[in-house]
């Protein structure tokens, strides 16, 4: 099959960490078929930060990604007003590279993001007859709940697309509530680099990269936004230091939050246990999440997000939210769950965390009960979009 993924959640030359999960799925997926082009839209407010650093060229001139033939078609759209109309504008923001992807006879269009994403790919699959698979994450299903204008366009194209994939059962459920018929809907579970993500020596990691051997590490991976609880996790943290002088608290990110988080840090004279790494290559991960105690993610809604699967594959328990499908994949052997948004819950949780001796072995098996390999998600997916093709 030719295959042509659309995506605005996609790594380029200036953002390389950006979405490495999708980056590892299509990259896999190409395994097993052609993948003719890779169609990323760029939201126009990025396109022109880069046009101001002088490096706007290199994604208008941008042919490929790790042997994948990709574009980053500029995506126009009016922030905050009739959003509505979004999933209209990126289909007419993406619609030259389509013109020039079509002549290689694409059999099915892979989207990911429900709207405007997914709802772009079902209007451009209805007009060059192409069947068009949706995949939604999480995130992009939680705000539809939100905007009812946006929600009866993404649900009217998910019901016009051959299938939609979820990353959990619990979003397969949503999708239902929201009016995607049930026939439709496949989980599939996102997969790991198992050969990467692996259980390395603390202590080792922990010398390389020039931390505490003694202290206590909190970890935090991920984008610094609110809606992510990196706030509420500084918050959690100052009742831990106030007690104990012991632990140290990581962020490796960036994002909105970050200069709130570092005024913060000072104002209590916490700076020196509290370190904001800015983003982190996918490449060096390991390392920090083998140096780390616990890791943390206390967001406010989530699909099944890959640090925590990332995380337990290095035999490092969690402490996060009961959101999206965090309850899948984690287990009192592999982590701790609290309500979002309860920053004494959270407190308590960390303390336990940090204070409980884990048995690394045993957050590996509870990870490996869901979770397979990339090469296995790429296969599952295959048998959806070859189901789409043949009807």
């Amino acid at each position: 099959m030719n295959v042509v993924v659309i995506t605005n959640l996609f790594p380029n030359a200036l953002e390389p960490t950006r979405s490495t999960f999708n980056e590892q799925q299509v990259l896999s997926l190409s395994q097993l078929h052609c993948v003719v082009g890779v169609i990323v839209p760029v939201d126009w407010r990025r396109m022109l930060k880069f046009s101001r650093q002088g490096q706007r060229a290199t994604l208008s001139n941008a042919t490929n990604w790790k042997s994948l033939p990709v574009c980053y078609p500029t995506y126009w759209y009016i922030p905050k007003v009739a959003t509505w109309l979004n999933g209209i504008l990126m289909f007419l923001s993406i619609l030259p590279a389509w013109f020039r992807i079509k002549k290689l006879k694409p059999d099915v269009i892979f989207a990911t993001w429900a709207f405007p994403d997914g709802f772009a790919a079902v209007l451009l699959g209805k007009i060059a007859g192409v069947k068009v698979v949706v995949k939604v994450h999480g995130s992009d299903v939680e705000i539809l709940k939100k905007q009812r204008l946006r929600r009866l366009l993404a649900v009217w194209s998910m019901n016009r697309a051959s299938n939609v994939v979820g990353v959990s059962a619990y979003l397969s459920e949503m999708l239902v509530e929201l009016g995607v018929q049930p026939h439709k809907i496949t989980v599939i579970y996102n997969g790991l680099d198992q050969q990467k993500f692996r259980r390395l020596d603390r202590l080792e990691c922990r010398h390389k990269l020039g931390l505490s051997s003694t202290n206590k590490i909190i970890l935090y991976v991920g984008n610094l936004k609110n809606d992510k609880g990196a706030v509420d996790l500084f918050n959690a943290f100052m009742g831990i230091a106030k007690l104990d002088n012991t632990v140290d608290l990581i962020y490796a990110g960036d994002g909105d939050c970050r200069a709130a988080i570092e005024q913060m840090s000072t104002k209590y004279g916490v700076d020196s246990a509290v370190r904001l790494l800015g983003k982190v290559s996918h490449h060096s991960l390991p390392e920090w999440m083998n140096a780390a105690d616990v890791l943390c993610l206390p967001s406010h809604h989530e699909g099944v997000p890959n640090v925590l699967l990332e995380a337990a594959a290095c035999g490092v328990p969690c402490v996060a939210t009961t959101v999206g499908g965090i309850p899948e994949v984690v287990t009192p052997d592999s982590g701790l769950l609290v309500a979002p948004g309860d920053i004494l819950a959270l407190t308590q949780a960390l303390s336990a965390a940090l204070s409980r001796e884990w048995d690394r072995n045993k957050v590996q098996a509870a990870l490996q009960l869901t979770i397979g390999t990339w090469a296995q998600n790429a296969a599952h997916l295959d048998t959806v979009l070859k189901a789409a093709v043949a009807v």
